[in-house]
């Protein structure tokens, strides 16, 4: 079977991270993986793949709608002969019509909430689409198989539903949970946007700083919000306690190397850096959003926070206080995360291959 990726830049994101992880697998069961990129930007994740012998498409996209990427893909068809476009996104849009014609499979990830994956213009596309069963729609998470079918008007009983996976072999898992010395280390991995909850971060680290001396933040990611978030740090005084980190292309590593893990996030798809972070053997504090409630149980794998200062650096002081409690949580999510691994969401996926031809 030969499966071809699609997807707008390999930048690292969760879409991204999990289209890495379903390439590597694919290619490893022996399956004919393309990747093809929007945009040619090459970064780690790019380095990766290559470096796995597994084939990247640049098409060195314009800015805005770009018409030309039609072409470009019809061109990758006709070369690579796929029996499986597999679509991520928003280049639904330029993939179907660069596949018309060509006798394939259509499958398209829904990462977040459907309201948040697409734009109103491509909604009435995509909707069309996928009534017609021209493409096949997956979910990531019950919730957002239930955002799909009220947003599109598909009966929710026809969406099929694959977990994200990670490589659990490369987690560095944890497993003396005391403190070194006094020092405390809290992370957190994801893009400065609206999503994430940074100014949440910052205004519960000010509350924990003022009790707790020897607590860092590292906050690792970009974004359009990374500046105001460092503004609000420097306004808060924490320039020492909140750490401004860049990307980092080995997650694991960092995870391993810190206490907890936090995640207050807006809205969630299923977060790659959670199963990352559970992988590691991490104990981890989360908002109860998205698909977050079907990856940790409140109070048994980690610890619920409300979208509020207080009661995020309640919850991260509970951890603080008691190794036995971040034992018993993060061995926890450990166990949980073999549940995500990236041969399970793989394995899934080619069934769906062979369901849809």
């Amino acid at each position: 079977m030969r499966v071809m990726q699609i997807i707008p830049e390999l930048k690292l994101a969760g879409a991204q991270i999990m289209m890495e992880n379903l390439a590597n697998q694919l290619a490893s069961d022996s399956y004919d993986v393309l990747v093809v990129s929007l945009y040619s930007i090459h970064t780690p994740i790019s380095d990766r793949l290559e470096g796995k012998g597994i084939q990247i498409c640049y098409l060195d996209k314009r800015d805005g709608l770009d018409i030309k990427v039609i072409k470009k893909i019809r061109e990758c068809i006709k070369k690579f002969k796929p029996d499986v476009i597999h679509t991520h996104s928003y280049v639904l849009k330029y993939a179907f019509e660069a596949s018309l014609g060509w006798k394939c499979q259509r499958i398209h990830t829904v990462h977040n909430i459907a309201e948040k994956e697409t734009t109103h213009i491509n909604l009435l596309l995509e909707k069309v689409l996928s009534k017609s069963k021209l493409i096949k729609q997956v979910a990531i998470s019950p919730l957002i198989k239930k955002s799909i079918s009220e947003y599109y008007g598909i009966k929710e009983s026809s969406i099929p539903m694959i977990y994200n996976g990670i490589a659990l072999d490369k987690c560095d898992k944890k497993q003396d949970y005391s403190l070194t010395g006094d020092s405390i280390t809290i992370i957190h991995i994801g893009r400065f946007e609206e999503q994430k909850n940074h100014s949440l971060i910052v205004e519960a680290a000010e509350i924990l700083c003022k009790k707790y001396n020897t607590v860092t933040f590292n906050l690792w990611g970009e974004g359009i919000l990374k500046e105001e978030i460092s503004e609000q740090i420097d306004q808060a005084g924490l320039t020492d306690s909140v750490i401004l980190k860049g990307t980092t292309s080995d997650p694991f590593s960092e995870l391993s190397r810190s206490d907890i893990f936090i995640l207050p996030s807006n809205w969630e798809g299923m977060p790659i850096t959670l199963i990352e972070a559970m992988g590691t053997g991490l104990p981890v504090v989360v908002t109860p959003v998205g698909g977050i409630p079907d990856m940790i149980d409140d109070n048994s794998s980690g610890l619920y926070c409300e979208n509020d200062p207080s009661d995020l650096a309640r919850k991260m002081e509970m951890l603080i206080l008691d190794a036995n409690l971040r034992r018993r949580l993060g061995m926890a999510a450990a166990e949980k995360a073999k549940k995500f691994s990236a041969k399970v969401m793989t394995n899934e996926y080619v069934k769906l291959y062979g369901e849809s031809r």
